[in-house]
């Protein structure tokens, strides 16, 4: 979505920001702050993401954060 925003006229600014908080605006049903979380972490993997330009590894590391909040936890309760 990034490079898409840009094409089209956005500034990196906005380009950034609006893909980061429709993402963060997806966790709306953990509450608000689920919506941080969600920002912090967003705003990390987009770092990672314009630093690498690597797409999969951002998947892979949006899948081990849900996997260490919400899985192990309940492996060892």
């Amino acid at each position: 979505a990034i490079e898409r925003l840009r094409m089209v006229g956005f500034g990196r600014f906005w380009s950034i920001t609006i893909p980061l908080v429709i993402f963060s605006l997806g966790h709306w049903s953990g509450g608000p702050a689920n919506i941080l979380i969600a920002l912090a972490a967003g705003a990390i993997l987009t770092g990672f993401y314009l630093w690498r330009r690597d797409l999969v590894a951002n998947m892979i590391g949006h899948g081990l954060v849900d996997f260490v909040a919400n899985v192990l936890p309940n492996l060892f309760s």
